[in-house]
């Protein structure tokens, strides 16, 4: 069963009802059709497609040919996707009218759902005239990269009460204005939480918060460096078996590397214990279950091992390749 996509009431009837969705960012087909697979409901064609795509060093010099040029096969690969496309710097800052003609120009040409654009409580009369045009806006505060520079650089904001005031007013402004729904990038948790109460439309967090309807967290990014480091522990255990099975084969010794691969596969098996991203999440109820899971890594390495040995005293015969070569 294909997945229902969202619409612009669904936003306002998920925050209402306390439900949950996830969005991601993607420019360009394939990433797109990936995307539409999963039960991700809303991709972001972010103007960071300057830094992840384009190799800039900042997202001001994106255009809107830019951005028309990659929401256009995004839409194309996740029909069921709820697609927003961003608005880049300088499409929309002049004026109402300015904003409203790249808006539309940016709906009609790429057949995305809404638009995005950044700004505070100054932004909220022209998100009033784009949504009075009939177009879906997606507000964005906190730390705002195409004006990073006049903020000092990638910063959190709203770090002081008065800033997180002034976030919290910009926020208002932009509800009442229209929008149907706020991104909130780099800001404390605590002032995330603030806004997520005080606001009926979703927020949706990037980088220090991960806010959507009512749920809102901390993103922990160690977590990714920490998937990556166990990724490659257990790579390393399949590696060293396999080179040790290939030394046996070419009758070389092959416990050179069939002792690192017994070490390796109790350290993987370990942290997938330990790991909350892994069994650790329900193991883990007063800190990491060691009593447990070190003697589960020191077995299942034992158990590596003996089936190894096993192995080899059944496959006692000449090398493969040079049976057959005979």
């Amino acid at each position: 069963m294909a997945k229902k996509k969202m619409t612009i009431p669904d936003f306002k009837k998920f925050k209402a009802e306390g439900r949950k969705f996830a969005y991601t960012t993607a420019y360009d087909y394939t990433m797109a059709t990936i995307v539409d697979e999963s039960e991700v409901e809303i991709i972001l064609v972010g103007d960071s497609l300057a830094m992840c795509i384009l190799g800039r060093n900042s997202t001001v010099g994106v255009t809107m040919d830019d951005m028309i040029h990659h929401i256009k096969p995004v839409v194309l690969g996740a029909p069921n996707t709820f697609v927003v496309g961003d608005m880049p710097f300088g499409s929309y800052n002049q004026s109402p009218e300015q904003a409203i003609a790249n808006a539309s120009r940016m709906l009609m040409e790429t057949g995305c759902d809404a638009i995005k654009l950044e700004g505070g409580a100054t932004m909220a009369p022209t998100i009033r005239r784009l949504v009075d045009a009939g177009v879906p806006v997606m507000g964005h505060i906190g730390l705002t990269p195409q004006t990073a520079s006049s903020m000092g650089g990638f910063k959190v904001q709203g770090g002081t009460p008065e800033s997180a005031a002034e976030l919290l007013r910009a926020a208002k402004a932009i509800e009442e204005a229209g929008a149907f729904s706020l991104v909130v990038e780099c800001v404390p948790n605590s002032v995330g939480k603030a806004l997520v109460e005080a606001l009926t439309i979703p927020v949706l967090g990037i980088g220090a918060i991960l806010g959507i309807g009512n749920a809102l967290g901390k993103i922990d990014y160690n977590i990714i460096w920490r998937y990556f480091s166990w990724t490659n522990q257990t790579l390393a255990m399949i590696v060293l078996w396999a080179a040790s099975m290939f030394l046996f084969y070419e009758k070389k010794n092959y416990w050179i590397t069939a002792v690192p691969a017994t070490f390796m596969t109790a350290v993987s098996i370990t942290y997938f214990m330990l790991g909350n991203e892994c069994l650790g999440q329900f193991l883990n109820k007063d800190g990491y279950n060691t009593a447990l899971a070190y003697p589960v890594g020191i077995l299942f390495a034992a158990l590596f091992l003996g089936i190894f040995l096993y192995s080899i005293k059944k496959r006692d015969v000449k090398p493969q390749y040079e049976t057959l070569g005979k």
